[in-house]
């Protein structure tokens, strides 16, 4: 969409329909969607155009408005203004903070502030909608082999990989979920003043806290240490069961992310090397899942309390 028609488009918010002045500029970053900043008598917003076939990839918007509501509500995300139907458009306020970038998101004061900025969601309110990386990775396979979209040669072994991890997560202590974010990329945490906001919540839905936790981790890097003060940061302990999960749920992550970048070579119109990006995180996921200690993750994870 060309910036007139985004105008046009922002003017149908009911915020915005009699601005005296409005003007919208592109927002880079964004590769699922396209962000706009629009800014109108004095005030400024986000408007995210969803991009194409996003539904595909397991995102459904009335959960994302609902959710992102729930976390606006308790000052995590920006507040939502206006929602645009039938596209599926939503406008939040504009929030003039700074992007955080991967180095200082890996420096322990800031992991106890994404954790503490976090704890309201995994506590609060209910989410609507599920997310599961399993899941998830049934889902995108099946859209790859039915589009034919380029998977790796090792995809059966992968996929038992797969099997091998839920088995272990789960096995003992069946999943007690909870609101989770599901897509903590550094590009969703911006530094407001004394706070953390965290952007983009097309995935959210209710699951498995360590996932949140893997994600941030894997996203990020973190190294031993890293994911000790994480962990302590969430649960006030670094037990060596939670440890075995978290690295597990770390493969997840990498083999979500990779996943997703298979899907979107069919699916997204954007101009992205999405097949870069998957080869990227199946490599990631394949150094973990054949590292020496992966045996000693499942036997730990499958251990009951």
């Amino acid at each position: 969409m060309n910036i007139d028609e985004i105008k046009r488009l922002a003017r149908r918010a009911p915020r915005l329909a009699q601005a005296k002045k409005l003007d919208a500029s592109f927002l880079a970053g964004g590769i699922t969607n396209q962000n706009y900043r629009v800014d109108a008598d004095g005030e400024s917003f986000v408007l995210r155009v969803p991009g194409e076939n996003t539904e595909l990839l397991g995102i459904d918007r009335q959960h994302e408005l609902h959710n992102h509501r729930v976390a606006a509500a308790a000052g995590v995300a920006p507040g939502v203004v206006d929602w645009i139907e039938p596209e599926g458009c939503l406008m939040t306020r504009f929030i003039g903070g700074q992007r955080i970038q991967a180095e200082r998101l890996r420096a322990p004061e800031m992991i106890r502030r994404v954790v503490e900025a976090l704890r309201p969601i995994h506590t609060g309110p209910a989410f609507l909608g599920v997310f599961s990386p399993f899941r998830t990775f049934e889902r995108y396979l099946a859209i790859a082999k039915e589009r034919k979209s380029p998977l790796p040669d090792n995809i059966a072994e992968i996929e038992k990989f797969k099997c091998e991890i839920e088995r272990a997560l789960y096995v003992s202590s069946p999943l007690a979920p909870c609101p989770i974010h599901a897509d903590l990329l550094t590009e969703n945490f911006l530094a407001d003043g004394e706070s953390v906001r965290i952007l983009d919540w097309e995935y959210s839905g209710m699951g498995d806290i360590f996932f949140d936790m893997a994600n941030f981790a894997a996203h990020h890097q973190f190294g031993n240490e890293e994911e000790r003060i994480l962990l302590e940061a969430c649960f006030h302990e670094c037990r060596q069961r939670d440890m075995a999960r978290l690295r597990l749920m770390r493969i997840m992550s990498d083999l979500r992310e990779a996943m997703w970048g298979v899907v979107q070579v069919r699916l997204s119109t954007i101009d992205f090397d999405f097949v870069g990006y998957s080869k990227q995180f199946f490599e990631r996921m394949m150094v973990q899942a054949t590292d020496q200690q992966y045996p000693n993750w499942l036997k730990s994870a499958a251990e009951g309390e």
